[in-house]
């Protein structure tokens, strides 16, 4: 955290994270979501979750926005990388959310 405080990460506009949890060692994106949450109060914050119950968790929890691998696309999420350094991504997260809450997965 030290190391995070030095580097001046709460003046930073967004957080992103597209690791999955399974990559991940030693945290979760819940627990980088809480510590980008705590350290970084002005900031928007991307995370990742493997399945739209993680990502639906996620969100309960203050995401801006969760990419999900196995649905969004990487240019897609560029796209909403972009668009946080300049703009809300509280009309993305309404929208990422009521379509994740009405999605029917068959697996998973």
């Amino acid at each position: 955290m030290d190391t995070l405080k030095h580097a001046h990460v709460d003046r930073a506009r967004t957080v992103v994270c597209t690791i999955p949890d399974p990559v991940l060692r030693g945290t979760t994106n819940e627990r980088l979501l809480s510590l980008a949450k705590r350290l970084c109060t002005q900031a928007q914050v991307i995370v990742t979750a493997g399945t739209i119950k993680a990502a639906l968790a996620l969100y309960r929890n203050g995401a801006d926005f969760v990419f999900i691998p196995t649905i969004h696309s990487s240019k897609f999420v560029a796209g909403i990388i972009s668009r946080s350094l300049t703009q809300s991504l509280e009309l993305c997260r309404e929208k990422e959310i009521a379509h994740l809450t009405n999605r029917r997965e068959i697996m998973g």
